[in-house]
């Protein structure tokens, strides 16, 4: 339940602007919180999972690609990628 989140951000701890990275965001919890983040406090995301498929369709939910970019990444990945991943993930959002 995310009601906590919800109600627990004041004006001046907003996010709004700033960049949070989810994995496991393409069903259930992942992509709920992805949800109150950017409609509820002004994030923009960046969505992680195995299945790029699901990834979009959450993100299109979200407001496209001005508000959630889509990086597929399976965690249990081998340790190049998942250092290129961050790279990828560092610039998504020119670097914010």
């Amino acid at each position: 339940d995310l009601r906590l989140l919800r109600l627990g951000l004041s004006p001046r701890n907003s996010l709004t602007g700033r960049v949070i990275w989810l994995t496991g965001a393409s069903q259930g919890l992942g992509e709920e919180l992805a949800s109150v983040l950017v409609q509820d406090h002004g994030a923009r995301v960046i969505l992680s999972a195995r299945r790029p498929s699901q990834l979009e369709r959450v993100a299109r939910g979200l407001g496209g690609p001005e508000q959630a970019y889509v990086l597929p990444l399976d965690m249990l990945s081998d340790q190049v990628t998942l250092e290129a991943a961050v790279a990828e993930a560092e610039a998504a959002f020119d670097g914010q």
